[in-house]
């Protein structure tokens, strides 16, 4: 009896060193695994702090975001300026354009059309054609079909230069391009659907000013974009061979034919 205890007793601890060894095997294979993905883990957190430290200029992540927002929220879009090429050309062209007048008059019907649109009043715009007119009507419904309020505020030019110039038969066309900052957001009802109230937002716009140089042309397009208005009381002059307009008969030259008028506005993505 008492050898068949001994036996049991070795038997057992025999099991019991076989188990604890198999015990260990497994707990090294696990530590192996868990240092392993630690090494990974740590890899690959060097690598994205590494990416962090040279695209954001600091090692974290979240921070470096906020600060690229924070940058692109208040640096000025980048323009094209090619006002030092083209301004000779048109001045060649046109001897009476008045390039810091012309400049200033884009800057204004830019703000002009943006503030139209904040206020939905489209007869708060400064100048423009038929076609720009129309453009801007086409927003506004646009908005009001979709239930929405558009907003600009605390608007801010940082720059306008001519970008481009093209002189047609009959007609000649200056672009400008404009960086500008303001608070942009559109409310569906009092929910924000885009934008935000407290982040600025810097912007690119195109505004294209036109000059109908040929009478015979203008006359073909009287009811399209290139459309001439009285210069008292803006109505449109349907026959541009009229010598007074017919809502407020105040007389119109020829000069009035011969006329810069903005077009098109545009924004760059």
């Amino acid at each position: 009896m008492l050898a068949v205890g001994s036996i049991a007793f070795i038997a057992g601890i025999i099991i019991a060193v076989i188990v604890l060894v198999i015990l260990i095997v497994v707990l090294v294979k696990v530590l192996k695994k868990v240092t392993y993905a630690s090494r990974q883990i740590k890899s690959v957190t060097n690598t994205v702090k590494g990416v962090s430290k040279a695209v954001y200029g600091t090692t974290n992540v979240v921070e470096g975001v906020k600060r690229q927002q924070f940058e692109h929220a208040t640096t000025p879009r980048t323009i094209s300026n090619m006002s030092g090429i083209y301004l000779p050309q048109i001045q060649k062209d046109f001897p009476e354009f008045h390039y810091d007048e012309m400049r200033e008059r884009a800057k204004n019907v830019l703000t002009s059309y943006l503030y139209c649109i904040d206020q939905d009043s489209p007869s708060k715009l400064s100048e423009g054609n038929d076609e720009l007119k129309n453009a801007l009507n086409m927003h506004l419904q646009l908005l009001k079909d979709r239930n929405y309020d558009e907003h600009f505020e605390r608007m801010k030019i940082h720059k306008c230069e001519i970008s481009n110039y093209v002189k047609k038969e009959g007609l000649c066309t200056v672009t400008f391009q404009a960086a500008i900052q303001y608070y942009h957001y559109i409310l569906e009802g009092d929910r924000i659907k885009t934008g935000r109230k407290d982040q600025m937002t810097q912007a690119k716009y195109e505004i294209q000013l036109m000059y109908v140089q040929n009478r015979d042309l203008a006359k073909e397009s009287a009811n399209s974009a290139m459309g001439i208005n009285c210069p008292n009381c803006a109505a449109p002059i349907s026959n541009l061979g009229a010598k007074h307009c017919i809502y407020c008969g105040t007389p119109i030259v020829e000069f009035n034919i011969h006329a810069w008028n903005f077009s098109a506005i545009k924004e760059l993505k």
